[in-house]
């Protein structure tokens, strides 16, 4: 199985963010791991194993990425304008970066793909 790990950069985050890529081919599917998950959390919990049939088969391609919930929504420390902006941030790096990513990624400038998640 291909498996890729990437640093997408943000200008939004004003950093680059952990991503892995699991396939070649196939629908992509925006994974968000739990609240304070890391993006290789998935392959780390038999995930990507447990889809290993259809990612091989070209059927589905994981784009497995990190968190910001541990910065935005649990860190008490911070006020609370502070927090929605990084989770505006956070929206922004997956509306723009991320998609245009994806898309390059699968040579299909208007692809669509899917999004699952266990948490926020």
């Amino acid at each position: 199985m291909q498996r890729r790990h990437d640093m997408i950069p943000s200008q939004a985050m004003g950093r680059s963010v952990h991503l892995w890529r699991y396939g070649h081919w196939g629908l992509p599917g925006v994974v968000f791991p739990s609240a304070a998950g890391m993006a290789h959390e998935w392959d780390a919990h038999g995930m990507v194993e447990a889809l290993s049939d259809l990612i091989l088969g070209g059927k589905i391609k994981l784009y497995c990425l990190e968190s910001n919930v541990a910065e935005a929504w649990t860190r008490r420390d911070n006020p609370p304008d502070w927090r929605i902006q990084r989770h505006m941030a956070y929206e922004r790096f997956i509306v723009e970066d991320l998609a245009n990513y994806i898309r390059r990624d699968c040579h299909q400038p208007e692809i669509r793909f899917a999004t699952t998640g266990c948490s926020l």
